[in-house]
């Protein structure tokens, strides 16, 4: 893992596991003033006069922006200049680096590293890089010996400069080769599937010959999954073109919101518009306008498919708005457990200077009036439950992080594949099911229609007495203010 990847972690870490959350676009940063600052300004001569060893401005500075934001909420953060970037990248949909995946697990003692794959588009990709290849040196310098970490440093230099890697490639006419790789930015398939086929395209279709019980398709179409890992300017985009391009279109999906940080504001909604032909999505609540809900339209064409959302603890801000819009509506079941319980909406603010940026939470969101998304520390009533609870082990995450991994890679062409590989499309396919029971009850709801369609009738009718009750009380307290 290169060391930009390593970096982007901690980021990730720092931020309260919520890396992306529902942004505004960058908005200009705002100009410095003087006003009740006079006393911080005292303290700041006083450091930078009386420590022993004479401070760097830049340090103290963003010192004190960083302690400032985080004394006004839990998800307010700062971000130094040069992480500013790519942070902006990964909100934009792009990673930069290589896009190489190592499989430091699979290293015998302190020998060569296997390469698990490379990411579609990738430098790494372009440059021919396969799974299966061996990595035995990064310029000249050999990896026999070096740790982890010093592999990804070599990985990751500064700038843009060319990369040599030599690798063994196995039934090869050269077997050793170097290949020069220059770290860039590509963009990410935020809409993702099962796994990468051999052409480098997602395979979206649950295939009724592979899973039992037998029925997951009938004749009004295909079952789909879909995972959406974030939500960025191309999500909605991609989403729509995996749905259009089943003929017949889609029966049924299971949307895999499990482990999305969240993303921009305007696609959540975007998303919700395309599963739902009534109803209200969002309430955007700001601190100088009163406020503003956000209404689904009925000229959607998958307004009547049945749905089945996946969400888990790492469901966070734009995800949980699509989740709890869905659930809210009647329109999917919801299974997993709570969500994270981060339901505000962030500018991202570039300051003046190096300073670098502030991500500033600015607004809240809704999808039920009397439930907040956000979590308070006085209340328990927070985030998404799903209809079905349904956490995983310890051990069935794992392998559902492993299985993600590897489907995200380019498989080798097939003439360079191994004739003995049993890693076939069918096993990949039921590997998935049983390492995920989760996504294994999703297709089995979305198999059995008359079931689907009973518990879809259960969660309106919760809505429904749901929404009296609120107007019950709400009609009480008008009646106390006459």
């Amino acid at each position: 893992m290169p060391r930009r990847h390593f970096i982007w972690i901690l980021i990730t870490l720092a931020m309260a596991s919520a890396l992306l959350v529902v942004w505004h676009r960058p908005t200009p940063g705002p100009t410095p003033a003087d006003g009740d600052f006079q006393d911080v300004q005292t303290a700041y001569d006083l450091i930078r006069d009386a420590h022993y060893e004479p401070p760097a401005a830049d340090r103290l500075q963003r010192g004190a922006v960083r302690g400032m934001v985080e004394t006004l909420d839990e998800f307010s953060t700062y971000v130094l200049p040069e992480q500013a970037d790519l942070l902006a990248d990964r909100v934009y949909g792009s990673e930069r680096g290589l896009g190489l995946r190592l499989d430091f697990a699979a290293r015998r003692d302190v020998q060569a590293v296997p390469v698990l794959g490379v990411l579609p588009r990738s430098p790494a990709a372009k440059a021919g890089l396969r799974p299966g290849d061996v990595l035995l040196a990064i310029n000249d310098t050999p990896v026999t010996g070096l740790a982890q970490q010093r592999i990804e440093q070599l990985l990751d230099p500064p700038g843009d400069d060319a990369i040599a890697l030599t690798v063994h490639r196995k039934r090869a006419e050269t077997p050793v080769r170097t290949l020069a790789v220059s770290p860039a930015s590509f963009r990410v398939q935020t809409c993702q599937g099962l796994y990468l086929d051999a052409d480098g395209r997602w395979v979206f279709a649950l295939m009724p010959k592979d899973i039992e019980p037998a029925g997951i398709e009938d004749a009004c179409g295909p079952i789909l999954y879909i995972r959406i890992r974030e939500f960025c300017p191309q999500t909605l985009q991609q989403l729509q073109e995996t749905l259009r391009a089943r003929t017949p279109p889609p029966a049924g999906l299971a949307l895999d919101l499990r482990g999305n940080p969240g993303g921009l504001l305007e696609d959540a909604i975007a998303a919700a518009e395309l599963f739902l032909d009534s109803g209200d999505i969002v309430t955007v609540i700001g601190r100088n306008n009163g406020p503003r809900v956000h209404r689904a339209h009925d000229d959607t064409p998958y307004g009547q498919m049945r749905m089945v959302v996946l969400v888990d603890g790492e469901t966070a801000s734009a995800a949980e708005l699509l989740a709890g819009s869905l659930a809210a509506n009647a329109r999917a079941i919801v299974i997993g457990t709570r969500t994270r319980g981060k339901g505000c909406v962030q500018s991202m603010i570039r300051l003046p200077g190096q300073l670098g940026q502030i991500n500033l939470t600015t607004k809240e969101f809704r999808v039920v009036p009397d439930r907040p998304i956000q979590r308070h520390a006085d209340s328990d009533a927070w985030g998404i439950d799903p209809h079905i609870r349904q956490p995983l082990t310890h051990a069935q995450a794992t392998a559902l992080h492993d299985l993600r991994r590897r489907g995200e890679i380019l498989p080798p062409p097939p003439e360079e594949s191994d004739p003995d590989d049993t890693d076939t499309a069918d096993a990949r396919l039921v590997d998935a099911l049983k390492a995920d029971p989760q996504l294994r009850r999703a297709t089995e709801l979305l198999g059995d229609p008359a079931e689907y369609a009973r518990r879809i009738d259960i969660i309106a009718a919760d809505v429904e007495r749901a929404r009296k009750l609120r107007q019950a009380a709400e009609a009480g307290r008008e009646q106390d203010d006459d």
